[in-house]
């Protein structure tokens, strides 16, 4: 997806809120902005917004030192995740239609994100959450995929709703080998091995790195190994809007499941802001 004018805006936005993450001093953080500011002034080289929250990471942790700001956020979404876990199990048990229930709890983790929303309180609104409507435009086709799939890749997000994730994964046909790609190193609050492990997606999926060090997946930054899985999966499923961004020019079929969060992704997506979502991409059918 190609970098807007809105997202130069959010870009300057995210390199405050991480400068203050990192408790970074005044004169750090005006020594971030100003560097971020000759960034966003060549912003036509990047191919995508998460580019250029690469930049940002990058920028925060040469200043301070601090390569994890997130960290303690991280663990108390992926707590409230934990506590969650029944009451969300519970509600798919009971859906008439558990794959889909499954699915939409697993965009609901998407609330966990305290790059963009502090202090989730996602424990007195969950009830509410799951009552949303799901926006599912391309919901038949992942199921008929999922039918004859022998190989499913999942690539995750924020450390939260990973929790969710293994949930989701589970739901999935036994015979489908399954794989999780998590980010090979700390990126605001997205999930990481050490989280991807945390969460129990162990039990259900082999966890690779992607080798991704921007909150989205570049492919073309990515590892061997990951772009050989992304390539000859049968399905590739894509968590959030920072990998919707990075990922939706790729030459294949990817589904994608977000919360749609800003103006740029809700035109795109054709949903209205908030909006649980779950579409795809295909060469054959642009979006």
């Amino acid at each position: 997806m190609k970098v807007t004018m809105e997202c130069l805006g959010c870009s300057l936005n995210q390199t405050l809120n991480e400068c203050r993450m990192c408790g970074a001093s005044e004169e750090q953080t005006e020594l971030a902005m100003d560097r971020m500011m000759k960034v966003i002034q060549d912003y036509r080289e990047f191919r995508n917004p998460p580019l250029i929250a690469e930049k940002i990471h990058e920028i925060a942790y040469e200043i301070t030192g601090v390569q994890d700001p997130f960290l303690p956020a991280k663990k108390k979404d992926m707590d409230t995740a934990w506590k969650l876990r029944p009451a969300v199990e519970k509600a798919i048990r009971h859906s008439s239609d558990p794959l889909l229930m499954a699915l939409k709890a697993s965009a609901i983790g998407n609330t966990l994100d305290s790059a963009l929303v502090a202090n989730p309180d996602l424990e007195n609104t969950i009830a509410a959450e799951l009552d949303q409507h799901f926006f599912t435009p391309a919901y038949e086709s992942f199921r008929e995929d999922l039918d004859k799939a022998g190989s499913f890749l999942l690539i995750g997000d924020n450390a939260g709703e990973s929790v969710f994730d293994a949930v989701l994964l589970s739901m999935l046909p036994k015979g489908i080998k399954k794989y999780y790609a998590a980010r090979s190193i700390p990126v605001i609050n997205d999930v990481t091995l050490s989280e991807a492990l945390d969460s129990g997606i162990e039990d259900f999926a082999q966890i690779i790195e992607s080798g991704s060090h921007a909150p989205g997946t570049p492919v073309f930054k990515c590892t061997d190994e990951f772009q050989k899985l992304f390539s000859e999966a049968d399905i590739v499923f894509s968590k959030g809007q920072g990998n919707y961004e990075t990922l939706d020019e790729e030459n294949r079929r990817i589904y994608f499941l977000f919360k749609s969060k800003c103006s740029v992704i809700a035109a795109k997506s054709g949903s209205p802001i908030g909006t649980y979502v779950l579409t795809m991409s295909d060469p054959r059918f642009p979006l």
